[in-house]
């Protein structure tokens, strides 16, 4: 894949040295979306969605809502204000994915929704992957369930709606109690559930879109990333098909050594 494909961005912010890369693939818009905050430390990705090519107004106004207020406040912002996307577009399908990472002195702030990933790299170079899809496929493969590869894109959770559509389980199928009863569990909750980590046990964070991690294993982007040279997201988004047909956006914060 030549890199004349690439979306690519750079910035040295005092806490850490921020990376980019995306690429739209055959969709016809790239609806996926970054933004950071220097002043906070606090950088969102977000993948939007729609049936036509609303999804970045939603995925814009996630990462500047939680961007501004990296907390429980700054989700229900972004929520309030892709419910106005819908009614501005009449298009009650409208949606995205974030994933948050807010750098402290001492820890990282992390909170997600969606299927957009977060990774850590440690300085010993090995990759963890530390959220949970919200996904059918991923609620599937919780209860010992057959996983079909279009289950992987049915989000159980994502900012747009507070109740995820029941009928991926039709009543009578097997497992729909579960899948019922699973929206009605914390985890499915709103707003999304946050922790926090130690940042000095990591040498760097990976957020990504399921463009990324649905194409590329755990262990490929584990190599890529102990690659020293170069933009770290650029190499990962350079190992996708040249024919990759969904966005991908690839997002890598190398952390600032503290002493």
């Amino acid at each position: 894949m030549t890199t004349s494909r690439i979306t690519q961005g750079k910035e040295i912010h005092p806490e850490a040295t921020i990376y980019t890369a995306s690429l739209i693939g055959q969709r016809k818009i790239q609806q996926d979306a970054f933004k950071t905050n220097r002043e906070n430390g606090a950088y969102v990705l977000a993948d939007g969605m729609s049936h036509e090519t609303l999804g970045i107004h939603a995925a814009k106004a996630a990462c500047k809502a939680i961007t501004a207020q990296p907390s429980h406040s700054g989700f229900q912002k972004a929520f309030d204000d892709v419910l106005k996307t819908q009614r501005r577009y009449n298009e009650p399908n409208i949606g995205t994915t974030a994933a948050l990472a807010k750098l402290d002195s001492h820890t990282i702030l992390l909170a997600h929704t969606g299927d957009t990933r977060i990774y850590e790299l440690t300085h010993e170079g090995i990759l963890t992957l530390l959220t949970r899809d919200h996904t059918l496929a991923q609620h599937r493969a919780d209860q010992n369930q057959a996983v079909t590869a279009d289950q992987h894109s049915k989000l159980t959770k994502f900012i747009g709606t507070k109740q995820p559509n029941a009928s991926y389980y039709p009543k009578g199928e097997r497992g729909h109690a579960q899948f019922v009863k699973a929206l009605e569990d914390s985890e499915m909750r709103w707003p999304p559930k946050i922790t926090r980590i130690d940042r000095n046990q990591y040498r760097a964070i990976l957020l990504c879109t399921d463009g990324l991690h649905r194409t590329l294993s755990q262990k490929q982007i584990q190599a890529v990333l102990n690659l020293k040279e170069g933009n770290p997201a650029v190499r990962l988004i350079e190992r996708l098909p040249k024919d990759a047909y969904d966005n991908a956006t690839a997002t890598v914060i190398e952390l600032t050594s503290k002493k």
